[in-house]
C-alpha cells in the first residue's frame, strides 16, 4: 500500500472533524443588516455580545473599552477575537457597517443628500466618509446613485 492509499484508508476509519470555512467580513455585516442573528450563534459569546450591540448602536460613536465592557471580555480580548475570527479589526469592521447602511439608504431614499447620509451612519467627517466609502465600495457615494438609474 501506498502513502496515498495509506491515508486514504485512515481517512475512512476516522473521519475528519467539521471545519468551519472562515467568513469574510462582509459576510458578518450582511448577516448583522439583514438580522440574521442565528448565523452568530457559531462565535464566542463575546463576540457574539460585540456585534449584537454594533446592530444596534452603529451610528454612535463606539469606543472599544465601550464595546468590550458590553461584550463582557477585556479590551485586548475583544481585539483578539475580532481578528481571530472576523480576520478584521473592530474600527474597520465598524467602517464596513456603517458604510453598508449608508449605501443602503443611498439606495433606498435617493432624495436624502449624502451628507446626510454620511451623519446619520456615524460618520462625522464627510471626506472621511467619502474615503472609506470609496476604499470599501469602490467608487464614490454619488457614483452609487447615478449608476441606479
Amino acid at each position: 500500500m501506498n502513502a496515498l492509499q495509506e491515508s486514504v484508508a485512515i481517512a475512512a476509519r476516522n473521519p475528519p472533524f467539521e471545519i468551519h470555512a472562515p467568513r469574510s467580513p462582509e459576510y458578518w455585516v450582511r448577516c448583522l443588516q439583514e438580522h440574521e442573528v442565528q448565523a452568530l450563534n457559531h462565535l464566542p459569546v463575546g463576540l457574539r455580545r460585540a456585534l449584537l450591540f454594533i446592530r444596534e448602536r452603529y451610528s454612535e460613536a463606539i469606543s472599544a473599552e465601550q464595546l468590550a465592557e458590553q461584550a463582557c471580555v477585556s479590551v485586548s480580548h475583544l481585539r483578539f477575537l475580532f481578528r481571530d475570527h472576523l480576520g478584521i479589526s473592530f474600527k474597520l469592521f465598524l467602517q464596513r457597517v456603517r458604510i453598508a447602511h449608508a449605501q443602503q439608504l443611498l439606495l433606498e431614499l435617493p432624495p436624502l443628500r449624502v451628507t446626510t447620509v454620511a451623519l446619520s451612519v456615524g460618520f462625522n467627517d464627510f471626506s472621511h466618509f467619502q474615503k472609506c466609502f470609496r476604499q470599501i465600495v469602490g467608487h464614490a457615494p454619488g457614483e452609487l446613485r447615478r449608476a441606479q438609474k
